[in-house]
């Protein structure tokens, strides 16, 4: 579970702003959490989500590489394409993907890849990405919103894989190449607010 007022250290200072009225009208700052998608789909914050810029609906697709590496050990690598371009978005995920909404795990970005890297697969005798990789799920993604630096809902359709996650960049994430990954409670409401692009 996760306290409202803790989480306000977490999230960047706009989203602050907008809790610490929210907590003064409805007299609920002890109130806990158990998902940041119950945080956000507030009734009270609702207009806030549906106004912002960054919700869209890019149709994409995504990979997911089992990855037993030299140097970083055994994880995963989560690659998915980029809106309008080419390229594919690359984080490295020590603990695979969470299966649970209360759940955040740690990942890593990393640079980003053609198609011809992503898909990559097989042994890699030396330098970056040294080790072994193979295919462990794939298949379309949609990209709900996309806000590199501090917010990306990603809605995967693979086999292994499904439903809506969030990946965050709260404030307590020193490093610019740290985020967190969760999966949303509620995925139809992540859904509903995006929007054609």
């Amino acid at each position: 579970m996760i306290n409202l007022n803790d989480y306000l250290d977490r999230i960047n200072e706009q989203q602050r702003r907008y809790i610490r009225v929210y907590n003064k009208n409805t007299n609920s700052k002890k109130k806990k959490m158990g998902c940041i998608s119950k945080y956000f789909l507030r009734r009270n914050l609702h207009t806030y989500v549906s106004e912002s810029t960054n919700y869209i609906k890019y149709l994409s697709e995504f990979v997911v590489m089992e990855h037993d590496a030299k140097k970083a050990g055994h994880h995963f690598d989560l690659r998915f394409k980029l809106p309008n371009s080419n390229m594919w978005a690359s984080f490295a995920i020590p603990k695979g993907f969470p299966k649970e909404c209360s759940k955040k795990y740690l990942i890593i970005k990393t640079k980003d890849h053609t198609k011809k890297e992503a898909f990559l697969t097989g042994k890699i005798e030396e330098g970056y990405g040294a080790g072994t990789l193979k295919i462990f799920d794939k298949g379309k993604c949609t990209i709900l919103k996309w806000h590199e630096s501090t917010h990306i809902i990603l809605d995967f359709e693979g086999i292994k894989i499904k439903g809506v996650y969030h990946i965050l960049k709260p404030d307590t994430l020193k490093k610019k190449d740290q985020y967190f990954i969760c999966k949303a409670e509620n995925p139809n409401k992540w859904r509903e607010l995006s929007k054609d692009n």
